[in-house]
């Protein structure tokens, strides 16, 4: 709860700022088909499917299979319509249909390469809604969508059952092959075990074989400096300013310009110089020994340098680098 007040104070005072922008919205956005499409990852017939394209796969955005409604729930939330009125079930079909149409999120995207730019709710809502900005998937609308369908699949199996109503045994044995089949669209690949040392690159061992206590600046993408962190464990800073890791504290100056380094590059001589004498002695006096860069461009290798660390291991895809002392940079 404290830090819930932290955050909301620091977001009234505008001191962080926790919003994601609408093309990175738009680009976890699941397309109309992926809510038809069977699974691609399905164990036993997913393979068959690649062709519909999977989130990830070039040139293909919003075909994600997790998104995917199983085809036998489509056909009793079709027999359930044709019940409606009858059951009274419009409240749950208009929830549902709510909920799916805000999990398509701003635009609408058709399938995985057509994508419109038909405005839907969501972009209001985004417009308006400040905890909206914050989220980056409109896709946590799903469940919500899934239980209202459940609902009204649940009025499709009486409306089919009604019709067997005098004979249980015949009855009990649809109930049964629904079910199945539902559980068995839903299937999904076993897990596969793998432990922290197998995801985490072998140039964390060497900040975890250093001695003393110090902290590491990782510039990866969330989660990966997490899990690297189960490794080295030392203190790390991590994250971006749509995610309030520190409502008090905006990171180091450092992170800033090694993250934007094509904003530093931009300023005059003296700015640069005066920001390369801040960030170097803020790294040090907030104890920080590695720093930690990924996909790193000419820009970025530069600054780095400029700002004294010494290159220890990798290269441009993941690379470690070490911080002066205070002695050495003097």
């Amino acid at each position: 709860m404290a830090l819930l007040l932290a955050q909301a104070s620091a977001i009234v005072r505008h001191k962080i700022h926790p919003a994601r922008s609408l093309d990175e919205l738009i680009a976890w956005s699941p397309a109309l088909a992926s809510f038809f499409v069977p699974s691609r990852v399905h164990p036993v017939y997913g393979s068959l499917l690649s062709a519909a394209g999977e989130y990830g796969s070039p040139g293909v955005t919003g075909m994600r299979s997790e998104t995917t409604i199983p085809l036998t729930a489509w056909v009793l939330v079709i027999v359930a319509l044709t019940r409606m009125k009858r059951d009274r079930s419009l409240f749950w079909v208009i929830a549902g249909a709510v909920f799916l149409v805000l999990t398509l999120g701003p635009f609408l995207r058709l399938t995985g390469s057509w994508m419109t730019r038909v405005p839907l709710p969501y972009a209001a809502l985004y417009a308006v809604l400040p905890l909206v900005r914050a989220s980056r998937d409109p896709t946590r609308m799903l469940p919500m969508a899934t239980l209202m369908l459940a609902v009204v699949a649940a009025f499709g199996v009486r409306a089919c059952l009604a019709r067997i109503r005098s004979r249980a045994a015949a009855a009990a044995i649809v109930t049964a092959l629904l079910v199945a089949t539902v559980a068995f669209e839903s299937l999904t690949p076993s897990t596969i075990h793998a432990t922290a040392g197998q995801l985490v690159p072998a140039i964390y061992q060497r900040i975890a074989d250093t001695s003393g206590e110090f902290a590491v600046l990782d510039l990866r993408g969330e989660p990966l400096p997490l899990i690297a962190q189960t490794v080295h464990g030392k203190p790390i800073t991590s994250g971006s300013i749509s995610v309030p890791r520190a409502a008090v504290w905006e990171g180091p100056g450092a992170e800033r310009d090694l993250r934007a380094p094509g904003d530093f590059t931009s300023l005059s001589a003296e700015e640069r110089a005066a920001r390369l004498r801040a960030d170097r002695d803020e790294l040090i006096r907030l104890n920080f020994r590695f720093v930690v860069l990924t996909e790193s461009s000419r820009d970025q290798w530069w600054l780095a340098r400029d700002l004294g660390l010494r290159l220890m291991d990798g290269d441009p895809d993941l690379s470690l680098w070490e911080v002066p002392s205070e002695d050495s940079s003097r």
